[in-house]
This record gives structure tokens, C-alpha cells and sequence, in this order.
């Protein structure tokens, strides 16, 4: 499945919630994933019901796993 929080264009951000309030809400920061006036990112929630990413994930990427290559399987010779 794929979720917006493994994907490499989500990005957390801090929110206000009320005046007194700040929450942390999670936005696409895919270029075609924008508020289409301001051009700023929308929530992976909004982005993910609208025809900008849809609920198929369309603009979905999964995030990219560096490995590292086993250091003990390494044979040296000595001269």
C-alpha cells in the first residue's frame, strides 16, 4: 500500500491548530501537489483525495534505503 509517510515527498511541518495550539501535520512537497493560488504544499490527507495524487498514490516515490556494504565480509590480502 502505499502511505504517504514512506513516500519521499512527505514532508512534517508545524501547524496552528487554534491561537493557543501548534500541531504537526504532514504535507506533499511533490511540485504538481500544490495549493493551486498560493503554490503552497497541501496536506498529503487533501493531496491524496484530490486529483493531485489521488487515493492510487499516482505521485507516490518510495523513499530510497542506503546500503552499506558489509565491512566483515571483506577479504584482505596481505602482500
Amino acid at each position: 500500500m502505499k502511505i504517504c509517510i514512506n513516500c519521499q515527498y512527505h514532508e512534517k511541518k508545524g501547524v496552528q491548530i487554534s491561537p493557543t495550539q501548534m500541531g504537526v501535520g504532514i504535507f506533499c512537497k511533490h511540485p504538481d501537489c500544490c495549493e493551486p493560488v498560493t503554490g503552497d504544499p497541501l496536506p498529503c490527507n487533501m493531496a491524496r483525495t484530490a486529483d493531485f495524487c489521488t487515493l492510487k498514490g499516482l505521485k507516490f516515490k518510495a523513499i530510497e534505503k542506503k546500503v552499506e556494504p558489509d565491512k566483515a565480509s571483506v577479504i584482505q590480502l596481505a602482500k
